[in-house]
């Protein structure tokens, strides 16, 4: 790979759908998507299909550099955030580099982590948990719960979870340190109430536990 190159982004005017790529030459890059879509050949369909009805109504951006190798996989963290990955969306959906596994990064319970991650400690398979996630585009805690509560059902509670892990301490020490009221830490071990974000940090971090752990069942 040679440097600098630029992550670059295509959104359609009238669509909104966006496709995210990079290229040492830009200028060049676009040129040549512009010339497949006029000879009607652009690998992307979806792309060829809204120029073909709206005509030539984009806009072109350049939206990051790539310095070094540590920062090549900028690309995907861009298609990410557009989510340009999934059909209806954006342009990107093709792009199996950015479907690997070591790509994939989601929002779970208020922190960022690798889908592969989440599956293998959900017990949910990669594919399982991709299709759901990536492909029909449903909320990450959704797929977990949903899909877990298929595919397993000897995982324990997040009840049952929080009550091994106070071991001796009582429901009120715990509640102190987690600078939460008695009555809403008992309505967590009793599946009453699903603990916030910011909460479900500060358990995992009293019990040096990872939150997925935890907070999946």
């Amino acid at each position: 790979m040679r440097f600098p190159k630029y992550v670059y982004a295509i959104r359609h005017n009238v669509t909104n759908r966006i496709y995210i790529g990079s290229s040492e030459n830009v200028d060049r890059r676009l040129r040549n998507h512009m010339c497949d879509l006029r000879a009607g050949r652009h690998k992307i369909e979806d792309m060829q299909e809204d120029y073909n009805k709206y005509g030539e109504n984009f806009t072109f951006t350049v939206l990051d550099t790539v310095d070094n190798w540590d920062d090549r996989n900028k690309e995907y963290k861009w298609m990410e955030a557009y989510q340009s990955h999934i059909r209806g969306v954006g342009y990107n959906y093709k792009d199996k580099k950015f479907h690997h596994p070591a790509n994939i990064y989601v929002d779970f319970c208020g922190e960022r982590v690798l889908l592969s991650d989440l599956a293998k400690i959900s017990g949910i398979p990669y594919g399982t948990l991709h299709s759901r996630v990536v492909t029909l585009g449903w909320d990450v805690e959704r797929a977990v719960n949903f899909v877990g509560g298929t595919t397993n059902t000897m995982h324990k509670t997040t009840g049952q979870k929080l009550r091994e892990l106070r071991g001796r301490k009582t429901k009120a020490e715990v509640a102190k340190l987690l600078d939460v009221s008695y009555s809403s830490y008992d309505k967590y071990e009793r599946n009453e109430r699903v603990p916030s974000d910011d909460v479900k940090r500060r358990i995992a971090k009293l019990y040096k536990c990872n939150i997925m752990a935890i907070f999946f069942h």
